[in-house]
């Protein structure tokens, strides 16, 4: 995630509270100075509102005054892409414009980040959205599986690569050749997969060797291939939602993403533009995936603060400033 603003996590006191709204739960994040809302999506992840990093992540965006909303959300947690979470975010959207009166800022990380731009582009809930962050983002899930199993067949998989295809045999992780105790062992690893942050045993290393070179992970390919176009709404590609979008767009990628590469993004922007969308892009050279550091780049860090300028938070102008001048 984004390393933003180090010395709020300094502020040791959040109420974090979840609660049921519609068909997912939320937890929110809120200080003592809490003010924009702001929604925050995970990606890909078994961990979903408990991966670490979003956590932190959260903590760090209340403590400088935002009040932090991170929904849970099924399909992604499952490994199993689904149109209904789309509808679940715009859902909270709608909610959460009516209860604080106020626009909402939308921030996604990875498959995330598609999910932020979609449920913004929501004619219900268009006009409620101030702001868009998309970190990481896909344009077509066909390329993303296109380029994990191209990998794959090459041998050739990234750190990052490796956890994005084995977050795709999730769904059909019964047809491998596993045994019982390989399925819980893999079955634990990806529980935790995102907050061990590569840092696994021997045995952990060797599971993942096997099962990404397994054969079966061609049957995989074909089986995700034939969901797909069950599930074409979740692509940017040819998105006709997009004709609704009001929010203005901030796109971040990484040029070394090795798993959904920096070209996504790249054409998201280019669709975006089509549609005579206010889009602004950062490609950083520094980080992974969803992993960036604001205090190596500058220009990564007047791209966020510019965002940040939109929830009109003086706290966030204030502490940007005390850091500027440590």
């Amino acid at each position: 995630m984004l390393s933003v603003l180090p010395s709020a996590t300094r502020l040791r006191h959040f109420d974090v509270r979840e609660s049921r709204r519609g068909s997912v739960t939320v937890r929110s994040y809120t200080s003592g100075r809490s003010g924009f809302p702001l929604v925050v999506l995970h990606g890909l992840t078994r961990e979903g509102f408990s991966d670490a990093r979003l956590v932190l992540f959260s903590k760090m965006l209340a403590a400088v005054g935002l009040c932090v909303y991170t929904p849970n959300l099924q399909g992604l947690c499952m490994m199993d892409p689904d149109p209904t979470d789309i509808k679940s975010i715009s859902a909270l959207l709608k909610a959460l414009a009516k209860e604080h009166k106020s626009q909402i800022g939308l921030i996604g990380f990875s498959f995330g980040g598609t999910y932020a731009v979609l449920a913004s582009s929501s004619p219900e809930v268009a006009e409620s959205v101030r702001f868009v962050l998309a970190v990481g983002a896909y344009y077509s899930l066909e390329s993303v599986l296109e380029r994990i199993f191209s990998q794959r067949r090459t041998r050739n998989l990234s750190p990052e690569a490796t956890y994005a295809l084995c977050a795709l045999d999730w769904k059909f992780r019964k047809i491998l050749p596993l045994t019982e105790g390989e399925i819980v062992a893999y079955e634990e690893l990806m529980d935790h997969f995102c907050s061990r942050e590569k840092h696994f045993t021997p045995r952990e290393t060797a599971l993942v060797a096997n099962i990404t070179g397994l054969q079966q992970q061609e049957d995989i390919y074909i089986l995700w291939k034939t969901r797909l176009p069950e599930i074409s709404s979740l692509n940017i590609e040819g998105n006709p939602t997009l004709e609704s979008l009001q929010a203005s767009v901030f796109l971040l990628h990484s040029e070394h993403d090795t798993s959904i590469p920096v070209e996504e993004s790249l054409r998201i922007a280019v669709e975006l533009t089509r549609h005579h969308k206010n889009v602004l892009r950062y490609i950083g050279r520094l980080g992974d995936h969803v992993t960036f550091s604001i205090r190596n780049d500058a220009g990564l860090a007047r791209f966020f603060y510019r965002i940040m300028l939109l929830t009109e938070n003086q706290n966030i102008r204030n502490t940007w400033q005390a850091e500027k001048n440590t």
